[in-house]
């Protein structure tokens, strides 16, 4: 795989996360694969207005709102052992919703035995190709990072890696060298790692992942000297960190139970401790989650602060057609205080016009605030209107327009976003003399309507019979047809039912659907006796054996298959269905449907039934057609 633009950079748990910024990758690394062994990092375009959410495995974990660099950030999500699907959704101003989804399987993110793979990369961290009106990067984050890595299987269990890490910094920079092992052990993995900087700082660090039974252990020790962590230098630290995921039942209620301890010394013999525990839900489709925080630090300077404790509650789902959104902090200690709390809601009146509303309050700057927003959506844009005011008086008004730009189309404006999902541009004509190409005098098909997956576009195809089809899934093979149903002329259908291609951030998948002409088979499926079979499925095949329809019987054995294009094609009974009834695959018709007959009637066919032997089950084959 080959990346140009605004891409990840690696992900090691002792150099630094893999955050995005421009540049450019080359791996061979199965895509979705964590480098990160326990903990991941996740990244991506959020401008303003825009919020974002973080599932695990449908858990809700986090709300990310938009950032001075415009993106969302979830650093340090913690991975369970075996399958983590993780989804992040993300919610815009004018009542736009994608998702990213990613299925990270730890247990499978090691190289295969004998196996090597490879990752070399070079970016400038929190800056994207294009940057935008206050767009900034963190002080911490490097100017610029390049990344050559190997990894390689020894055996189902084992692998080693090995990679090399320069890091331009706003004081400094530094060249890592960093070895890792991976182990697993029954139902965990072990991960030793160590790095040496060029500085002559150093770091190693143990992670442990595992199941025992429906308990998921997550655990790590880590020790450093004069190194670099999370930006800052540490002259020496030692850390531990454990925790435990767990469900809970209550009743019919699942509740995923989490809970952590973390303990940190430092080389100024000051110690912290951090402690926290969470548990979720999902009631009548709405995510909940509750957390609770607290923090002890000691230090051998003076007296120490005071322990803190926090408690928060973050909801989101739906109650009606409405969507709800919120989260409240109560903090318990030193003093108990209510912190801060914002309630949205987000109500679809029709398919063109949504409603946004708000209320939050601040309780440290003891300021109250409310915002309500209409949001009318066009066929070349979106235009939200906003207004807000808050109890210290300020009051502000938005205006906001979202459209994109497709270039191919003479810069028309459009409200799909193409620049950062999948496209998918569409072309539907009548292949009159069925040789799959468009020729002169085959004319363009208006009013059709693309189906990308399991949804149906929303606007029909354009009088040159061209279609666009944004907000795509990223790197996800997606089945591009059409809804036949939309079709005028009943006697159509596309030569090819589906068409597979893997959507591309600001890349269109261009697909050719020709419409040839079209017609019926039908017929009776009857027993020697008589009397028809009722409901067996039977197959429609093509000249090279392929299924291109299934229809089932009636109860007096009537099927019927619709729309087939012209062509040669075989009859067969669907395996289950010939092992129920003990008859072979094969049934003797051939079909051939042209212009000149559209409609084919079978009559009455007989299945070749097969003789049964006590003990034996019959053998079924599927002869040639």
């Amino acid at each position: 795989h080959f990346g140009f633009g605004d891409v990840s950079g690696f992900d090691s748990k002792l150099i630094g996360p893999g955050i995005v910024g421009r540049g450019a990758v080359v791996t061979n690394r199965p895509l979705f694969t964590t480098s990160g062994f326990d903990r991941s990092h996740f990244e991506g375009d959020l401008p303003a207005g825009w919020e974002a959410e973080l599932y695990r495995n449908g858990e809700l974990l986090a709300f990310s709102p938009t950032s001075t660099d415009q993106r969302y950030h979830f650093d340090d999500v913690q991975l369970l052992y075996g399958e983590n699907r993780i989804e992040i959704l993300l919610y815009g101003p004018q009542g736009q919703v994608r998702s990213r989804v990613e299925t990270l399987d730890v247990a499978d993110a090691a190289a295969p035995p004998g196996k090597t793979w490879y990752w070399a990369g070079v970016n400038q961290p929190g800056r994207d190709l294009v940057m935008l009106a206050g767009q900034g990067r963190p002080s911490t984050v490097p100017k610029l990072q390049a990344t050559a890595a190997v990894e390689h299987g020894l055996d189902a269990r084992t692998s080693i890696g090995l990679n090399a890490t320069m890091q331009q910094l706003d004081d400094e920079r530094l060249t890592y060298v960093e070895g890792t092992v991976r182990r697993s052990v029954g139902r965990a993995l072990v991960e030793v790692s160590g790095v040496r900087d060029s500085r002559g700082g150093t770091a190693a660090r143990v992670g442990l992942l595992a199941r025992l039974g429906s308990v998921n252990i997550s655990g790590q020790a880590l020790v450093a000297s004069n190194f670099r962590l999370e930006g800052v230098r540490e002259r020496s630290i030692r850390q531990a960190e454990l925790a435990l995921d767990a469900p809970l039942h209550l009743g019919r209620t699942l509740i995923p139970a989490h809970a952590s301890l973390r303990v940190v010394d430092r080389a100024d013999q000051s110690r912290e401790i951090d402690a926290a525990a969470r548990l979720s839900a999902n009631i009548n489709r709405f995510n909940l989650a509750t957390d609770l925080r607290y923090r002890h630090l000691t230090t051998p300077y003076g007296p120490a602060p005071p322990d803190t404790l926090a408690a928060s509650l973050i909801g989101a789902g739906h109650i009606g057609h409405v969507r709800l959104r919120g989260t409240t902090t109560f903090d318990l200690l030193p003093s108990a205080r209510f912190a801060l709390a914002d309630v949205s809601a987000y109500w679809s009146a029709s398919e063109r016009a949504d409603w946004e509303a708000g209320v939050g309050y601040d309780g440290f700057a003891k300021r109250a605030r409310a915002r309500i927003s209409h949001i009318r959506r066009f066929n070349s844009m979106a235009v939200a209107l906003t207004g807000e005011a808050a109890s210290d008086g300020s009051v502000a008004v938005g205006f906001n327009l979202l459209f994109s730009l497709d270039p191919t189309r003479g810069f028309r404006p459009s409200r799909q976003p193409m620049a950062s999902a999948g496209l998918v541009r569409a072309h539907v004509y009548r292949d009159l003399n069925d040789n799959g190409a468009q020729d002169a005098g085959e004319p363009d098909e208006p009013r059709a309507l693309i189906t990308t997956g399991t949804h149906v576009a929303t606007e029909e195809t354009d009088r040159h019979g061209r279609a666009l089809i944004a907000g795509l899934a990223l790197y996800r093979p997606i089945a591009v047809g059409i809804d036949e149903s939309s079709l005028p002329d009943p006697m159509l259908t596309p030569r090819k039912a589906l068409q597979v291609v893997t959507p591309r951030a600001g890349v269109a998948a261009d697909i050719e659907i020709g419409l040839v002409g079209a017609g019926s088979v039908e017929g009776l499926l009857v027993k020697s006796g008589g009397g028809g079979f009722e409901g067996i499925d039977l197959e429609l095949l093509d000249g090279s054996g392929k299924v291109v329809a299934t229809a089932r019987t009636d109860y007096d054995g009537y099927f019927l298959f619709d729309r087939v294009a012209y062509g040669r094609y075989g009859v067969c009974l669907a395996a289950a269905s010939a092992n129920a009834i003990h008859s072979a695959v094969a049934i003797d018709a051939k079909v051939v449907v042209s212009g000149e007959r559209p409609t084919v009637r079978l009559g009455s066919l007989r299945p070749n039934v097969l003789p049964q032997v006590a003990g034996i089950e019959p053998q079924t084959s599927r002869g040639d057609h």
